[in-house]
């Protein structure tokens, strides 16, 4: 596989942290943010997530969660990753 020019390097498993990923984290971004800090309830938008991966000559595939068959937690859409 040839990555376009400049890229160094392809992060294959970003969950993205914007507000509907938030709203399906439950107990478990509150362990995000014991383990990662305060920051990790913050609210990224995707275009913030995207300019970070391109400042760094990344590419990332984000991925969304769907954990409510165990969880009741909500899904985060494909909608809002896919933009």
């Amino acid at each position: 596989m040839r990555l376009p020019e400049g890229i160094r390097a392809i992060d294959v498993h970003v969950h993205p942290n914007h507000d509907e990923a938030i709203a399906s984290g439950g107990e478990y971004l509150e362990w995000a943010k014991k383990q990662f800090g305060a920051s990790a309830n913050e609210a990224i938008p995707i275009e913030a997530t995207a300019e970070m991966y391109r400042r760094h000559r990344m590419m990332a595939v984000l991925l969304g969660k769907d954990a409510r068959t165990n969880t009741r937690l909500p899904a985060t859409p494909n909608e809002s990753i896919a933009g």
